[in-house]
């Protein structure tokens, strides 16, 4: 990979934006009203 994205992915890792299993990651994947 270019240098881009791997600072990118780096800096979502050191973050915590995992996806799915933080919450957060490329997407926000916080609980809307329904699923609370």
């Amino acid at each position: 990979l270019p240098d881009g994205p791997r600072q990118l992915l780096r800096r979502y890792i050191d973050e915590g934006r995992l996806g799915v299993k933080s919450g957060r990651g490329f997407y926000d994947y916080a609980p809307t009203s329904d699923q609370a």
